[in-house]
């Protein structure tokens, strides 16, 4: 078992008929729209999967070379992230291309979300609370009920590690449902992990979010303190049932 090859991915399972966007409301009225670009960076058995929530704006610009698409804009903090874990010793640059070897990159929504922003009467990938909102909708549950599915259920042996970006209550809440369904099981570790059929999911600060959340978490103070503090223990603990995971600093 493999995940998918670095590069773009052909899927179309959420998408109708043959338009490259699908744009689509929640039962409680809330605008979203697809944008069809899955993709998988890195490597195909990794022991440490990263995954964000879809690609931005930074990640969606046109003319953007391939391996420049994932975590744009946003790799040294995520870098940073990584490092605190005892997870990443290279330059992150060096990891996020074809024929990486340990570590996988990708999103948990492989296509591109955006909301509709009504103030600015226009579709926003980022910003006012997109995964919480996301997490609510019916439709948008479907979604990525899909990539889950097809991305998660079944991983490779060799993947005892996966990272997710956002660790606000409710979408750590909705991505442990999410990967229960998928692969039967999702038992709580913490309030930031779980594991599920040997493999462990572990939620870190996102790293584009807004004002001091991120220095915060990899500081370990104010709100960020227990979530880092609980991440770090789930993490080490993983680490030390499987030592191949650790990038010794």
């Amino acid at each position: 078992m493999a995940l998918p090859s670095h590069g773009y991915i052909a899927c179309r399972r959420c998408l109708p008929g043959t338009d490259a966007q699908w744009e689509f409301s929640n039962s409680d009225g809330s605008r979203w729209c697809l944008e069809n670009s899955p993709a998988a960076f890195g490597a195909t058995s990794p022991g440490v999967l990263v995954l964000g929530f879809s690609k931005g704006v930074n990640q969606s610009k046109a003319g953007l070379a391939f391996d420049g698409i994932a975590f744009n804009g946003m790799r040294k903090q995520l870098a940073a992230i990584l490092q605190s874990l005892r997870l990443l010793a290279r330059p992150i640059d060096d990891c996020i291309r074809v024929g990486e070897q340990r570590l996988g990159f990708g999103s948990l929504i492989r296509c591109s979300v955006a909301q509709w922003d009504p103030q600015k009467e226009k579709y926003s990938k980022s910003g006012n609370a997109i995964l919480q909102k996301f997490a609510k909708g019916d439709l948008t549950a479907q979604v990525a009920k899909n990539c889950v599915e097809r991305f998660l259920r079944d991983l490779p042996d060799r993947t005892k590690l996966v990272v997710l970006l956002g660790n606000e209550a409710r979408y750590i809440e909705f991505c442990r449902e999410q990967v229960g369904r998928a692969r039967g099981e999702a038992r709580a570790v913490n309030a930031v992990s779980y594991d599920s059929m040997g493999v462990r999911f572990v939620h870190v600060i996102h790293a584009k979010a807004q004002g001091a959340l991120v220095p915060d978490w990899l500081a370990g103070r104010n709100s960020q303190q227990e979530k880092r503090r609980l991440a770090v223990e789930a993490v080490d603990a993983q680490l030390a049932g499987h030592p191949y995971l650790q990038e010794a600093v």
